[in-house]
């Protein structure tokens, strides 16, 4: 699991049903191809203020392999931004993540800007 975080996102963007429709399903679809997984093994937990702070789960099933659960930790990590890369995502300004939960192993934060 994961809370990442739009710097330049403000969460009344979601007051309007077709943009946060749109959203949770860019979100999915994009973090999904991070994990290499089926989105419908992605969940959105929370969208919440403070910039918008999306909380989010990996559904990781026992055939995934842990290596491919590392890569993924270790691109959060490192590079959130480049997951995603979506036209919309880019004005979303700079992306943070952070309560990173693979396994029982907690990471630090980080940041990183979208590409």
């Amino acid at each position: 699991s994961s809370t990442i975080s739009f710097s330049a996102l403000d969460i009344s963007a979601f007051d309007d049903s077709a943009f946060e429709a749109a959203f949770r399903s860019d979100f999915i679809t994009q973090m999904a191809a991070a994990a290499q997984v089926s989105s419908d093994l992605v969940a959105i937990s929370s969208i919440a203020q403070g910039s918008v702070q999306v909380g989010s789960t990996v559904h990781i099933t026992d055939s995934f392999p842990a290596a491919d659960a590392s890569t993924l930790e270790a691109t959060l990590r490192s590079s959130s931004g480049s997951i995603f890369t979506y036209n919309s995502f880019s004005s979303y300004g700079t992306i943070n993540a952070s309560s990173i939960t693979v396994g029982n192993a907690e990471t630090t934060c980080f940041s990183a800007t979208p590409t």
